[in-house]
C-alpha cells in the first residue's frame, strides 16, 4: 500500500539521486540501493520524476502568478517577481526576493507544499495509483 505521505519526501527530491517506486510494496528506493534487474523491471518500479527539473519548473509558473496575483500586493514587488519570472530559475529567484520583503514565508512555503502534492497526485493518476491518506 503506498503511503503518500512518505512518497512525498522523495517526489523531486533535490539529492542527484534517482528514486523508484514498488508498485507492489508502495515502498520508494534510491537507485543505488537496486540491483540492476530491478531497475529493469519497468512494471514494477516506476522512476519518481525530477519535479525540481527546468522544464518542471516552466510548467508551475501559471499556478505562480495566480498566486502572485492572490497574495502580493504591493506593486514594486510584483514588479522584481514578474522580472524573475523571466530568469532560468524563477521560482527560486521569486523566494530570493520575497525573502528580502518578508521575516515570514509560510505562505510561500505552503503554496510550495501544495504545488508539490498537486503534481505528485497528477503523476500517480497517471500511472493508476491510488495512494493512502
Amino acid at each position: 500500500m503506498l503511503d503518500l505521505n512518505s512518497l512525498e519526501q522523495f517526489f523531486g527530491a533535490d539529492s542527484g539521486e534517482t528514486y523508484y517506486l514498488d508498485r507492489q510494496t508502495g515502498e520508494v528506493l534510491a537507485s543505488r540501493d537496486m540491483f540492476p534487474e530491478e531497475l529493469e523491471n519497468r512494471k514494477r518500479f516506476l522512476q519518481v520524476p525530477d519535479f525540481n527539473s527546468p522544464e518542471a519548473a516552466s510548467n508551475e509558473l501559471e499556478e505562480f502568478q495566480q498566486y502572485m496575483r492572490e497574495v502580493v500586493y504591493e506593486p514594486d514587488l510584483h514588479i522584481r517577481l514578474e522580472e524573475a519570472l523571466q530568469n532560468g530559475t524563477p521560482l527560486v529567484q521569486c523566494e530570493r526576493i520575497l525573502l528580502d520583503y518578508y521575516s515570514d514565508l509560510d505562505g510561500w512555503y505552503g503554496f510550495q507544499d501544495e504545488l508539490k502534492r498537486k503534481r505528485l497526485m497528477k503523476w500517480l493518476s497517471s500511472k493508476e495509483i491510488k495512494p493512502s491518506f
